[in-house]
C-alpha cells in the first residue's frame, strides 16, 4: 500500500504547498475572528432547540429525506438521485395544464364496478360521484339524504348487499335492467 500511496503524496505536494498561505492568511483569521461569536451564539442556539422543537423535527426529517435522495445502493441499480431529472421531466409534462389558479396535476382514476361497495365503505363522501349512471347493471346506489355518520354507513351497506345480491342472480335488480 505504502508503494500506492508515494506517487500520490508526491503528486499532492504542489497543491499542498499553493494551499498553505490560503489557509494560514484567509481561512484561520476567519475562524478567529467567529470563535466569541460563535461563543455567544452557543446558549441561544440551545434557547431556539428548546423552543421550536417542531422546526427541529422538520430539520431532521429533512436531512433523512435528502439522505435517501442521495444515496446510491451498491450494484448496477441507481439511486433516487439518478432518476430525479427524469421525473422532474415527466412532471413538467403532468403540470402542462393551467388554468387562471395555476398548474393543476392531470390524472386519471380507475375502478372496476364490483369495487364501488368497498370504496364508499371507506369513503362515503364519495356517494354523489356514484350516483351517476356508472354501473348500469347494478342497482342504482342510495340517494344522498342528510343523516348521522351510522345512517349514512348503513345505507351504504345496505346498497352493497343490493349488488352483492345483484351479481349472484338474487332479485335485488335495477328498474329496467335485464340480463
Amino acid at each position: 500500500m505504502a508503494d500506492e500511496l508515494t506517487p500520490a503524496l508526491v503528486r499532492s505536494r504542489p497543491l499542498l504547498r499553493d494551499a498553505t498561505p490560503v489557509i494560514a492568511n484567509g481561512v484561520r483569521p476567519l475562524v478567529r475572528a467567529a470563535i466569541p461569536l460563535l461563543r455567544k451564539l452557543g446558549p441561544e442556539l440551545a434557547r431556539v432547540d428548546t423552543t421550536t422543537p417542531g422546526l427541529v423535527d422538520a430539520g431532521h426529517a429533512l436531512n433523512h429525506v435528502v439522505n435517501e435522495l442521495a444515496y446510491n445502493p451498491p450494484g448496477k441499480e441507481e439511486g433516487y438521485l439518478f432518476w430525479l431529472p427524469w421525473f422532474v421531466h415527466n412532471s413538467n409534462s403532468v403540470v402542462s395544464i393551467e388554468d387562471a389558479h395555476g398548474a393543476a396535476f392531470r390524472g386519471l382514476v380507475l375502478f372496476g364496478c364490483s369495487s364501488v361497495p368497498s370504496v364508499l365503505a371507506a369513503n362515503p363522501a364519495l356517494l354523489p360521484f356514484f350516483q351517476l349512471p356508472l354501473c348500469p347493471k347494478h342497482p342504482s346506489p342510495p340517494r344522498a339524504q342528510p343523516g348521522t355518520p351510522d345512517q349514512i354507513r348503513r345505507t351504504i351497506e345496505r346498497w352493497a348487499r343490493g349488488l352483492t345480491a345483484h351479481r349472484k342472480g338474487g332479485q335485488a335488480r335495477a328498474k329496467g335492467v335485464h340480463r
